[in-house]
């Protein structure tokens, strides 16, 4: 399975291109964590892994829960 699409030489993404943060947000929530929550803690602070954006990508996930939570965010925002 693919997301997106590349250039011709698969350097650089063309069509639905993904942050790192993105990607580790939705890898933790298929590991059930909850990536807004998840901190460590680094010279007094706390950080998280996926920053301070970090968005589950949702349109190709077959967990019928993350579909609703993706289909009810679209619908408030619009």
């Amino acid at each position: 399975m693919s997301y997106g699409a590349t250039d011709d030489f698969g350097y650089h993404a063309v069509d639905r291109p993904v942050h790192v943060n993105d990607l580790h947000a939705t890898m933790l929530h298929l590991l059930g964590v909850d990536h807004t929550r998840l901190t460590y803690r680094n010279q007094g602070r706390d950080f998280r892994l996926t920053g301070v954006g970090g968005e589950v990508i949702t349109d190709r996930l077959a967990c019928p829960a993350c579909r609703l939570k993706s289909i009810n965010s679209d619908e408030q925002g619009a």
